[in-house]
């Protein structure tokens, strides 16, 4: 079974054996010795599930055209986004893809659904700001 502790880490130790455990590290023990564990340090460690839908991530072509998508945190189409890697969860017609892109330095992760062509960002009209009418 496969544990892993929340927050701050620290080392189990028992009769002939020891680990640290650290967030975010998952580690492998035995069904009996995990069970101990999770009853001796109840809300600092959880069992950590396997996935269960395959994961695929391929890096993207050098020569993609840019990609335009909708940024949720501004409320708008934005672009040109060049594609660092492709990845694809599930298999099939149930199958999801994400795009990890660079826009403007940074980095961001793009779900497939978010996706806009050019003439959408193009065509898209500007947010104006106003104040509010309070009487």
């Amino acid at each position: 079974m496969k544990v892993e502790c929340i927050g701050k880490g620290f080392v189990y130790t028992w009769p002939g054996g020891q680990i640290t455990l650290e967030p975010g590290k998952p580690i492998e023990l035995s069904d009996e010795r995990a069970q101990r564990l999770l009853q001796k340090a109840h809300g600092r460690v959880r069992v950590v599930e396997d996935a269960q839908e395959p994961i695929t991530i391929e890096p993207g072509h050098p020569h993609a055209r840019p990609v335009y998508f909708v940024r949720q945190s501004v409320g708008a189409i934005v672009g040109p986004a060049t594609v660092d890697f492709v990845a694809q969860v599930g298999e099939g017609p149930t199958a999801q893809y994400w795009l990890c892109v660079t826009h403007e330095g940074n980095w961001a992760f793009v779900h497939s659904i978010w996706l806009r062509s050019k003439k959408q960002f193009d065509t898209q009209t500007t947010l104006t700001p106003v104040d509010l009418i309070r009487k």
